[in-house]
């Protein structure tokens, strides 16, 4: 539900919802990234940006690049974002097959470094 509220752009309605989801993981997987991206979205970048800075430093190898990449797009820092897709690539990360479609990726449908990563993984445009 709080992906639905993001990608219509309900970014309070996901802050909610995505609140409730991080205390229950105890901010670990997907929730806290999704958290990230919607309080980005709805005005609070200091607090997102810093939570994901602190979570770079912090966080185990195995948290998908991907994720990264998404929280930099929303809060319109493209060229970390692509930063963290060049990571998602180097270490194979599953995610990236998502990267054509995948509302997930709509902040960076109109960089030309989009085409240029969908080349790279011989996905047509």
């Amino acid at each position: 539900m709080g992906l639905t509220y993001l990608y219509e752009g309900n970014y309070l309605e996901s802050l909610d919802y995505f609140n409730k989801a991080s205390k229950i993981s105890q901010g670990k997987g997907s929730s806290l990234y999704y958290l990230l991206c919607s309080q980005a979205a709805s005005g609070n970048s200091d607090e997102a940006f810093f939570t994901l800075e602190e979570n770079i430093k912090n966080t185990p190898k195995w948290v998908y690049p991907t994720r990264k990449a998404m929280v930099y797009a929303y809060l319109n820092d493209m060229d970390n974002a692509f930063h963290w897709l060049e990571v998602a690539y180097e270490e194979r990360d599953y995610w990236l097959i998502s990267l054509k479609l995948s509302p997930d990726w709509d902040k960076f449908r109109g960089d030309p470094r989009l085409n240029d990563m969908l080349n790279l993984m011989n996905i047509p445009n």
